[in-house]
């Protein structure tokens, strides 16, 4: 069910695709964007989710397309929000100090 004004904290978008300032590459339908056009969410933080094999440096993209504020995977965070945007490495849990499998 989709409420008529969303307010989340999160906002999770899959993707074909995602380059490192934070475009997706979408299964061609536009429906994200335009779901995120019709309901700002200036407070939410807009996540894209996918595999490493899906980060490109650059991906082509039109003046309408929405950015994600962060990409992550299996092994990174990219963070493409601001002038300060950073990338993280995930550690797996055998380096994490303390854990064990």
């Amino acid at each position: 069910m989709l409420i008529e004004h969303p307010d989340p904290e999160v906002v999770i978008l899959p993707g074909v695709g995602f380059d490192r300032q934070g475009y997706r590459l979408g299964y061609g339908g536009g429906y994200y964007d335009r779901f995120l056009a019709r309901h700002p969410m200036p407070s939410a933080l807009i996540i894209g989710l996918g595999f490493s094999c899906q980060i490109r440096e650059e991906l082509p993209h039109d003046p309408w397309d929405k950015k994600v504020d962060v990409v992550i995977t299996e092994e990174e965070m990219i963070w493409t929000k601001g002038k300060d945007s950073t990338q993280c490495s995930i550690r797996s849990a055998q380096e994490l100090p303390g854990k064990t499998r």
